[in-house]
């Protein structure tokens, strides 16, 4: 089977989000014994320095990666608007040509994101399938107060433009999208199956059983500069840190945030003493692991949360907030999952949860519910079984 995917960056382990969900992809198609060809679209041939290559063993002799530059390009209104839920419209490929794993003949092609897609549909392969990005419509919406409503008209406006721009994708090809929430809408406004997916992510090592200090720890993390990160960091320092002082004691828990964090952000943690920032780390997973418990206190009904799976992954007990329910609903099924909303209700639950044997109990639960929805063989299975 020689499977085609497309999308963006290269296959790092301590990359976005995005890019870890496709380490997973390609991880368990290798798995499969497929011959797969990543195509990274990428704005620079030279990595950065903190990039670690994704590890993928023995099966690595069948995977063949190729990187092909873009650039964004500036363009006029029109171009803009369009521009906002199809990137290819707004950017250009500076060695398209001299891509020729492009040109070759595949079983399948995989495309992740709008500019992938367009990619793809110069492609002979038996079967396409396309992943849609994050609906550009919605990102607009649930970002845009109700006192700019022009933003509001445009995250009407482009909705509407944004199907009627994947409606002219051929019936043969497979459309899918991350989140049961944005799947099924899909699916009735377009009339197609939209093919319902959640991350699939590589299965860490990590120790279950490691022993902990009496102070609980508080992990938050992730893409600290994106738009999920931002309402959730205005929620912790306004009101759930304090919350946590006035339930546990100033200095009695341990507040940790993984992620590469901005000077702003840098100042803000500066004179919390229960705040470790940790910046970016060559394992997300690992690094989660030396807690006890995540938090996810964003109000943002867009796409699914990876780094909540992430830290049921790493063993953590999750509180998240009710909107990734929109997209995530078997979480709430997950007994290590709480859903919270108010800032004293993720202060009394992190101070009602168990320690010792408790918390081993509760580490294992969260692992089990990662392997069941989340690891990559599981969660890639309903995508890789139809090609």
């Amino acid at each position: 089977m020689r499977l085609l995917i497309i999308s963006y960056e290269r296959l790092i382990s301590n990359g976005s989000a995005g890019t870890a969900v496709m380490c997973g992809l390609v991880d368990a198609a290798l798995r499969r014994n497929f011959e797969v060809t990543y195509v990274a679209l990428c704005t620079s041939l030279t990595p950065q320095d903190w990039e670690q290559p994704f590890d993928f063993g023995s099966n690595v002799h069948n995977l063949r990666q190729v990187l092909l530059l873009y650039r964004r390009e500036l363009q006029g209104p029109w171009r803009r608007f369009i521009g906002s839920f199809n990137h290819a419209a707004v950017s250009k490929f500076t060695n398209l040509n001299e891509c020729v794993e492009l040109q070759e003949v595949y079983d399948c092609v995989i495309a992740f994101d709008s500019l992938a897609i367009s990619l793809s549909r110069r492609v002979s392969a038996a079967k396409k399938i396309s992943i849609l990005g994050d609906p550009a419509g919605r990102r607009i919406w649930h970002t845009s107060p109700w006192s700019k409503p022009i933003m509001k008209l445009k995250a009407f406006l482009v909705e509407v433009a944004e199907l009627a721009f994947f409606a002219l994708t051929p019936r043969r090809d497979v459309l899918a999208m991350f989140g049961s929430g944005h799947s099924k809408f899909w699916s009735h406004v377009l009339a197609r199956k939209i093919l319902d997916l959640r991350p699939f992510l590589a299965s860490p090592i990590v120790d279950l059983h490691a022993q902990r200090g009496n102070l609980p720890k508080i992990n938050f993390g992730g893409t600290l500069a994106g738009t999920a990160s931002r309402q959730s960091i205005t929620s912790i320092f306004d009101a759930i840190l304090p919350a946590l002082r006035a339930r546990l004691g100033r200095g009695m828990f341990e507040l940790r945030f993984v992620g590469d964090s901005t000077e702003y952000f840098q100042r803000l943690s500066k004179p919390h003493c229960e705040i470790k920032l940790l910046g970016r780390v060559a394992s997300f997973e690992t690094e989660l692991a030396a807690g006890d418990i995540f938090i996810l206190p964003m109000n943002y009904p867009v796409g699914v949360r990876t780094r909540v799976c992430s830290a049921l992954a790493a063993g953590n007990f999750c509180l998240v907030h009710p909107s990734v329910l929109f997209n995530m609903p078997e979480l709430e099924q997950c007994e290590a999952v709480k859903v919270v909303e108010s800032a004293t209700d993720y202060a009394a639950a992190i101070a009602d949860l168990p320690m010792g044997a408790g918390m081993v109990r509760l580490r294992k639960i969260a692992r089990q519910f990662f392997d069941s929805h989340y690891s990559s063989q599981t969660a890639a299975a309903p995508l890789l079984n139809i090609i």
